[in-house]
């Protein structure tokens, strides 16, 4: 007994041995960009000296300089990025610059001594650090930022497909569009850290899980959805002071936030989806309207500034709060319940839709299709400039649901991947479309798959493909009465005439004739 004994505590010693070798680095001082970009490398701990700022874009714009380095062409747009499962250092051109990409490394960490320390680069569409499916990497006491505003893209962190992420004590800034983007990432800490100035949103979280915010200072950034959590699980924030931003705060899709004793100031109007978020001891002030103009903005950001194409990522604002259909509204039709979706929303687009279904002889939609006898509307704009992933359109059908109510889903198509399909419950009794942000057709879904979505012309099956440039698979999820049922095909497959992105952009008019062959 002592023997079996002592071998279990010699194999617990062993393995408790073993995992911290794991987890043991060396130590890198780095004073510039290229040595930086040298000692990238697993278990490794890379000190930045105080008052020491890396600029990384003159070598990355370098190209005798990258291939020395070992930097080669990386596509940030491929969807799925497993594949790196040994250290790769890349590039990605963003229009005006290159960003480095880091892929597949474990237990790396960026850390600055003192103050002043940090990275900074000039392309306004890249990302400052951008790590693929990286393992245990670690971000302290730096400051990131670009050198000038922020444009349509270039955040400071992302992590995609990423586990146990850390950023402690860093400053955050822009004017790039946001702090921090992750997808398909899981157990994210941020602690002890600023973001502010950003020109879009604070960040972005989509597919993530065990994502933590502590003691996190959030502010002066603006001005389209904020805080957007995109079907992530377990969101919580503790102790965050959250204040003087502009836009809409919470956008948050599929599962919950909490938030726990956090300080939010910010107009209660422009509050988001708070029937999303779970709210323990915060305090939460209204200042009333800010005025945008007083806002101190490092640069000159030329995101939102009233030019066209504004209200790219606007058009599709939903109303959350319960629609009302009129009285005189007996026995509604799929027509009925769009026009109460439509006249709620601030929406340009969608306010065209309602008057389009009302008079369909001044219809001014490129594409308008009503189907009242089963119940399904398709609309769609600007088919000519569909290949520039301008092209957006809005599909709406509706079921019985097994306590005698109705589910009306509203999905919107876009070239980027639309995590927006919205549910409403009809209550014919009140006559009231209540909205279900609870029903999802996510559930049972891998988190890697980015999906878009197709209603169903006839039936109750939600039709969903994953559309990225190196694989395709597809799903379908079948309205029960209560709840969806999903059903996956075996495996994803390469592409064989699915459409695909083209030059980072995905070719919407290919994807309409593929799944609406009828009406494109």
């Amino acid at each position: 007994m002592k023997k079996i004994l002592f071998l279990a505590l010699l194999a617990m010693l062993m393995g408790t041995q073993d995992a911290a070798a794991a987890k043991k680095q060396k130590t890198v001082r780095v004073e510039t960009a290229e040595q930086f970009i040298r000692a990238l490398a697993n278990d490794t701990r890379i000190v930045i000296p105080e008052f020491t700022v890396l600029k990384l874009s003159p070598v990355l714009q370098d190209d005798a300089k990258m291939k020395e380095l070992g930097l080669s062409p990386f596509d940030t747009y491929a969807g799925r990025f497993d594949e790196f499962t040994t250290p790769t250092l890349g590039y990605h051109d963003h229009f005006d610059g290159n960003e480095l990409d880091i892929a597949g490394f474990k237990n790396l960490t960026i850390e600055g001594e003192g103050e002043m320390a940090g990275i900074i680069v000039e392309p306004r569409y890249a990302y400052v650090l951008a790590f693929f499916n990286c393992d245990d990497i670690t971000l302290r006491n730096l400051t990131l930022g670009h050198t000038e505003s922020g444009y349509c893209e270039g955040g400071v962190v992302r992590l995609a497909e990423c586990r146990n992420s850390r950023i402690e004590g860093c400053d955050l800034y822009g004017c790039g569009t946001e702090g921090i983007g992750a997808e398909r990432s899981d157990g994210i800490v941020c602690e002890n850290t600023i973001i502010r100035d950003c020109s879009y949103q604070i960040m972005t979280l989509q597919h993530c899980n065990n994502v933590t915010f502590n003691n996190c200072n959030m502010y002066n950034c603006r001005e389209y959805g904020l805080l957007i959590v995109s079907y992530c699980k377990n969101v919580t924030f503790n102790s965050c002071d959250i204040h003087d931003n502009v836009g809409s705060l919470f956008s948050v899709y599929g599962n919950p936030i909490t938030m726990n004793n956090c300080k939010i100031n910010h107009p209660m109007a422009q509050i988001g989806d708070t029937d999303m978020v779970i709210d323990n001891d915060c305090t939460w002030q209204d200042p009333g309207d800010f005025d945008e103009a007083d806002h101190d903005h490092d640069g000159d950001c030329e995101c939102g500034d009233g030019t066209e194409g504004e209200d790219e990522y606007t058009d599709w604002d939903w109303d959350e709060k319960p629609l009302t259909l009129p009285a005189d509204v007996k026995k509604p039709t799929i027509r009925d319940f769009v026009i109460a979706v439509c006249d709620a929303s601030r929406s340009p687009l969608l306010t065209t839709l309602g008057a389009s279904i009302r008079m369909p002889a001044n219809n001014e939609i490129d594409v308008l299709e009503i189907d009242v006898p089963n119940g399904y509307i398709l609309a769609g704009w600007g088919a000519g400039n569909a290949s520039e992933g301008d092209y957006r359109a809005v599909e709406c059908c509706y079921w019985r649901m097994n306590n005698g109510h109705s589910l009306l889903a509203v999905n919107q198509l876009h070239a980027y991947p639309a995590l927006s399909i919205r549910f409403y419950e009809y209550d014919p009794a009140t006559h009231v479309l209540t909205p279900r942000p609870d029903i999802t057709p996510y559930d049972g879904i891998p988190d890697s798959l980015f999906c878009r979505h197709m209603l169903p012309h006839l039936g109750k099956s939600i039709q969903m493909v994953e559309t990225d440039n190196i694989y395709h698979q597809e799903a379908t999820q079948t309205w029960d009465g209560e709840k969806f049922v999903l059903k996956l095909t075996d495996e994803p497959a390469k592409f064989g005439g699915t459409p695909k992105f083209a030059g980072g952009e995905f070719d919407m008019i290919s994807f309409l004739k593929k799944y609406y062959p009828d009406e494109f």
